[in-house]
């Protein structure tokens, strides 16, 4: 069996559960050491809050609440991704098959549900759809987020990114810095040797910039000849 790296949450306040799922992660090839458990709503908010996990599995019912109301959490973050391998894919476990809570379960966003007579059967399957589904969202963000001549990310993924990170460095009290980048006289490119030759300037040009930050960094096309680069907590350089 193959070696998974993905790590995955168990939000389950039933220690029986919880020891369940995670034998039945183990057996489908999941790293015992990257699967995480919290007993409460508030002790996944903070998992969720940290360093994220690639998948949750969540009890329906908590001791503090909803084990859905978490999903608002995730689809937050989901839609502010400051990074696509940060995506978050969720399978709700619920105790009971009721079309009426399934249909709210999904309605809420979860990626699957399982109910509990069935995860010794079913959770491997449930695992590997959410799992793929995932996979399937992160390649349709980068259609969406990245700019096709450059392969760096566009205006519209840029801003979204910047505006989470800015947010982050305030509340870190960390520093940060925005550089522009502005081609001079770059429409005499494609002016005296076509549009074809303009993107592989465009291209070069990018390919140099992306080579001149650090992996934490985020560089974009904001359109035309204009470049910006997002340098992340400078205090550190």
């Amino acid at each position: 069996m193959a070696h998974r790296t993905e790590r995955v949450l168990i939000v389950d306040d039933n220690a029986t559960d919880q020891a369940l799922c995670r034998a039945l992660l183990t057996a489908e090839g999941f790293d015992d050491s990257l699967i995480l458990s919290a007993k409460t709503l508030a002790e996944a908010k903070v998992v969720l809050e940290g360093d994220p996990p690639h998948l949750c599995l969540i009890d329906y019912m908590l001791p503090d609440g909803r084990g859905v109301d978490l999903l608002s959490q995730i689809n937050e973050h989901n839609s502010h991704l400051a990074r696509l391998d940060t995506y978050i894919s969720s399978i709700v476990v619920t105790g009971s098959g009721d079309e009426k809570l399934v249909a709210s379960v999904f309605r809420q966003g979860a990626g699957d549900y399982v109910i509990k007579s069935d995860v010794i059967d079913h959770l491997g399957a449930a695992v590997n759809r959410a799992l793929k589904s995932r996979s399937e969202s992160i390649a349709d963000r980068k259609t969406t987020m990245v700019d096709p001549v450059t392969r760096l990310l566009n205006r519209r993924a840029f801003l979204d990114k910047a505006q989470v990170l800015l947010k982050q460095h305030y509340q870190n009290g960390e520093h940060c810095a925005l550089i522009y980048i502005d081609l001079d006289e770059f429409k005499k490119i494609n002016d005296n040797f076509g549009h074809s030759a303009g993107d592989a300037y465009l291209y070069g040009a990018a390919h140099r910039i992306q080579r001149l930050c650090r992996d934490t960094d985020l560089s974009a096309r904001l359109g035309g000849d204009e470049f910006v680069v997002f340098l992340r907590d400078i205090s550190r350089c």
